[in-house]
Order: structure tokens, then sequence, then C-alpha cells
């Protein structure tokens, strides 16, 4: 088994709630088990930022179902890379939406990603998005 990692960022169709989050992630966590795939979702506004850990064929299954997936529009795909370890094994899939987190969180966010320190936007550069995920597992 090949184990790899995919990350992507996307536009919704929609304002993404997180009651939309939560719906996905209940659907996603038991099949991402069953599939032995990990990983983490975040929302923001418009957007999403995605990272899968698995077998390399099953995740890439995964990411092509992502792209017939009406809710998603703009799909960018950032990385595919062979992995010898699992960063997020304990998760099937953790959700994040920035407004969940604290008042710290979100201000440490901010200051570390953004210029812009009234708004918060998904990077799309890889090495920053895996910053802003590893900042994120610490919460």
């Amino acid at each position: 088994m090949s184990l790899a990692r995919l990350t992507y960022v996307s536009d919704s169709n929609k304002l993404i709630e997180w009651s939309l989050v939560k719906e996905i992630l209940e659907v996603a966590q038991p099949k991402n088990q069953r599939l032995g795939v990990s990983g983490i979702l975040l929302s923001h506004g418009m957007n999403f930022l995605q990272r899968l850990e698995g077998e390399q064929q099953i995740i890439e299954e995964l990411y092509q179902s992502i792209l017939n997936d009406s809710r998603h529009t703009n799909l960018r795909l950032l990385e595919v890379t062979p992995i010898s370890h699992r960063q997020f094994g304990q998760w099937s899939m953790q959700g994040f939406e920035f407004e969940q987190l604290s008042t710290d969180h979100q201000t440490h966010i901010l200051d570390r990603y953004f210029y812009d320190k009234r708004a918060f936007y998904i990077p799309t550069d890889d090495q920053t998005c895996l910053n802003l995920i590893d900042d994120l597992k610490l919460s």
C-alpha cells in the first residue's frame, strides 16, 4: 500500500454554513473510516480546504467524486504527495470552521497568516496550507 496525501482548495456555490459541514462530515467520517482515509476539512465563507490521507488510489478516487460534487466549484489541486506516515491518522475526517475557533485561536491564525486582520481567507499555496492545518491540529 502506498500512502499519500492530497490537498485541494475549492469555492462553494453558496455561503458555507456549519450545518452543511456537519452534514458532509456525517457522511464522510464512516466512509473514510471504512476506506482507511484520514484528514481534515476547513471551511470559511465560500471556501473549502481539505487534506486527505490514505492509499493513493483511494484518495484520488475520492477526489474524483469531489470534482463531481455540485457544492464545489473552481477546485484547485495543490498536491498529491507520497507520505511515510499520516499527520491526521486519528481523524477519519475532522472539520473546522474558522468562527468555531476560540477568539484567541482566531487571533493567532489571523496574526500568523493574514495581512488583512479583518478578514480570513483560505490560502492557496501548499506550504501555507500545511502550516495552517498544523495550527488547526493544535486546537
